[in-house]
This record gives C-alpha cells, structure tokens and sequence, in this order.
C-alpha cells in the first residue's frame, strides 16, 4: 500500500509541477478573489415603457397619474416629445413607447374608432401587449364619464334621460360595476406580501468553468497513461497493472484541479455548504473518471486520442452549458450534452 501511494505522489508531482498546469491552478483562485471584488451590476425586475400626451388637460393628467402610479412591475415614464419616446425604444431604456397626439382628449370619446395612438416598438420588444392593455385600462377610467354622456347626447332617445349630475352618477355607476363581486370574484391565497426585487447580474460562469476544468484535467491524465503505453513504459506489466495505472493518472490530475476548485467555489461563494460541495466534487470526480475510462476504450493508442482530444474538448464546450448553452437552441442537443460530463457537474 505504501508503495502504491508513493506511486500516486509521484505521478500528483508530474502533473502538478508542469508550468502552465500549475500556473493556471494557481490563477484559478486568484481570478475567483479579483472576480469577487468588483461591483455588480444592480438589475431591477421592473418593465419600463415610456408615454408622451401633446395635450395636457384634467383628462391626460388623470391618466398620466394612473399610469405612473404604480413604482413597481410595469413602470411607465413620462417623456416631453415623441421624438424623446422613439430614442428610448432604440436606445433599449424601455421596451415601448406611447404617444397621444394633440386633440385626442377630444376625438376619443367621441370617435373612438379613428382616434390613433403612436406605438414605438424595436425588435427587442416583449412586453408590448401587456403594457397596451395596462393603458387602455386606465384610458376607459378616465374617459368611461365623457364616453356615456357622448353616447347619450348623441341619441334622441337617450338625450332627454340624462341627469344634471350625470357626471357623478356615471362615476359612480362605472366604479360600482368595475368593483362589484356581482361581475367577477376572485379568491386568492397570499404567502407574503410582494416586493420589488434587485437582481445581482455576474458574467463570470465560475462554477460551469470549474467543472470545464476538472474535466479537462481528467482528459489530459488519461493523455499521459496512452503516451507513457506509445512509449512502452508499462510494457512489463500485467493488464491489470497498467489499468491501475490508468486510474492513478487520471486522478493524480483531477485531485489538484478539484482541489483548488473547491477552494475557489468557497472563496467566490456558492449554494452549498462546504461538505454538500466536497460530496459534490466527489461524485463527479467519480463520473470524470467514469467518462475517461469509455474514451480509453473508445480510443486505445495514443495517437487516435491525440487526434480526437481537440474534438472531445470543443464538443464539451459548445455543448456543455459552460459558456453559452446551445441546447436552449436545438432541444436535442439537449440530449446530446449528456455524453459529456461537465453537464453532470
């Protein structure tokens, strides 16, 4: 057994004491710290878009009120000119725009069907039919009132039937139908009270590129056995001995990586608790090790593996969700992306 784990250190030494290996170990941790000191980026869950009214009367002030009254969700900003709308949307600083011309307090109520409003949208819009309908709502609120008394002023019939308080009673009519259980109820079940939140925004895929990275370790320990076997330095050995070997290789380069990984996670932070990590790390040491031994069978002398390596590596990267996840692309590449373990990680 001594024996065995002298052989073991000797191999660690070999692969950790090569430069660029022990240089990029070493960077790993000091990156994470760098990483960990800079500001993030503050990103609000809020959707901003913009309104201009031409015309300012008790009608637009009233819906301008409605519509920014609301500070969370569905935010809607106020602008001067259309001109000032349409730069936001293209700008990205909200995700649609409104504007009312002039004379629309006018023409609404009375001619709903030719009275226009401007929409500016970009090909980034999303949220432009929910913020529409947030507006007409509170557009039928403010002009439900100059709405009823067109209609019935515009009918013979009705005309003679209108109240000198109409004003109030149509208010209150309207508000009594829009609140009244009679027309909808809806039965809800709260857990807590809502509250806007700030999302922290980090660019830095520390956790996916550390599972890269053992991987990759095991990849390159499996390396070195078939070159050691090309150079017949296990050629006096038994089978059973050079796949012991094998094994020993392959992890005499995954314990290093894992190891300053597992460092690294714990310095930049991560959702699990030191030993929930280190039974993380161990299973997939397991499946590395796993993955590396099918490739050994798969390409059983040194230079089909050479060839094969740069192959094995892009395929992990552009399929793996490490930086970019293609499979939310291509839903079989989905599947594609378990035959390569740092899914698994």
């Amino acid at each position: 057994m001594s024996t065995l784990f002298r052989q073991f250190l000797i191999l660690i030494k070999r692969t950790f004491y090569k430069p660029v290996y022990g240089i990029v170990l070493i960077l790993i941790p000091l990156t994470a710290i760098f990483v960990k000191s800079l500001p993030k980026q503050e990103v609000s869950t809020d959707i901003r878009s913009g309104i201009c009214v031409e015309d300012q009367n008790i009608h637009t002030k009233a819906l301008l009120e409605l519509l920014c009254a609301d500070d969370t969700g569905f935010l809607f900003i106020v602008f001067d000119s259309p001109e000032a709308v349409r730069d936001a949307v293209a700008s990205g600083e909200i995700d649609c725009g409104y504007y009312l011309p002039a004379g629309f307090s006018e023409t609404y109520p009375n001619d709903r069907e030719n009275t226009r409003i401007q929409v500016y949208i970009s090909p980034s819009t999303m949220f432009s039919d929910v913020t529409m309908e947030i507006l007409f709502d509170n557009l039928l609120k403010v002009f439900a009132v100059p709405i009823v008394s067109h209609y019935f002023s515009a009918d013979p019939e009705l005309s003679d039937y209108l109240m000198p308080e109409y004003d109030e009673a149509i208010t209150s009519i309207y508000r009594e139908y829009m609140t009244d259980n009679s027309v909808f109820h809806i039965v809800t079940n709260g857990t807590g009270t809502g509250k806007r939140e700030e999302k922290k925004l980090s660019l830095f895929p520390l956790y996916p590129f550390i599972g890269l990275l053992i991987f990759t370790s095991a990849l390159l320990g499996l390396l070195n056995t078939l070159k050691d076997e090309d150079n017949h330095v296990y050629s006096g050995l038994t089978k059973k001995s050079r796949f012991r070997f094998c094994i020993m290789n392959i992890i005499s380069s995954l314990i290093p990586t894992a190891c300053i990984g597992y460092i690294t996670l714990l310095i930049y932070g991560t959702e699990y608790t030191p030993s929930a990590l280190a039974l993380h790390m161990l299973v997939y040491i397991i499946i590395c090790l796993f993955f590396t031994l099918a490739y050994r069978l798969l390409f059983s002398s040194y230079r089909r593996y050479l060839a094969a390596l740069p192959v094995l590596l892009t395929c992990t990267i552009l399929l793996s969700p490490v930086f970019i996840d293609l499979t939310q692309f291509l839903p079989v590449l989905k599947l594609i992306s378990y035959f390569f373990a740092p899914t698994y990680f």
